[in-house]
């Protein structure tokens, strides 16, 4: 974990874009903080569909996969999944163009 400028608790390097000033960031922060479980199940997810030989996915299709393994235990908002992405990206660059990325909408 990493501390930004402005001295907020990030997963990825403070140079990198996206902005961690919105409602939104911290409540992925605050699950994730919570739950890190979940993104563990994600990057499992993520590394087999890479590891099938695909060159693109969705994290969408991630997102639902994720769902259904933890359905009884966990609920979480369908706006986490970029950061999900992003987070994962970070860990993984190589695997940087699996997934298609888009600015965040901030909320």
């Amino acid at each position: 974990m990493y501390i930004d400028e402005k001295g907020q608790y990030s997963f990825v390097e403070p140079n990198l874009s996206y902005s961690k000033d919105t409602r939104l960031w911290r409540e992925f922060l605050e699950f994730h903080n919570r739950h890190p479980e979940v993104y563990d199940v994600f990057e499992e997810e993520v590394l087999k569909a890479s590891n099938s030989g695909r060159q693109k996915y969705s994290i969408y299709i991630i997102r639902e996969e994720v769902r259904w393994k933890l359905r009884k235990k966990f609920k979480f908002n369908n706006n986490f999944a970029p950061y999900y992405a992003r987070v994962f990206v970070e860990k993984h660059p190589k695997l940087k163009e699996l997934f298609n990325f888009r600015p965040i909408k901030k909320f």
